[in-house]
């Protein structure tokens, strides 16, 4: 979920058409299981959802999450 990024910066396009993007978790999401410290690389799952819509699922707290097993 784009909400809990920050420091996000386009670095491609997969042969899939979506963007990647390269990120951090904010600092409150660090310790969150679904996030994590350091920079990642990946999609923004408001992004994923018009094309996938069943890769997205939500955490508890109502954040969108990507099930990359689910995008091709």
């Amino acid at each position: 979920d784009i909400r809990m990024k920050e420091n996000i910066a386009v670095v491609g396009t997969a042969p899939n058409g979506l963007t990647i993007y390269e990120y951090e978790y904010k600092p409150e999401f660090k310790n969150n299981k679904y996030a994590g410290h350091g920079r990642y690389r990946g999609y923004m799952a408001h992004e994923v959802k018009e094309v996938y819509p069943d890769a997205i699922s939500y955490t508890e707290d109502g954040y969108q999450i990507v099930d990359y097993s689910k995008v091709q």
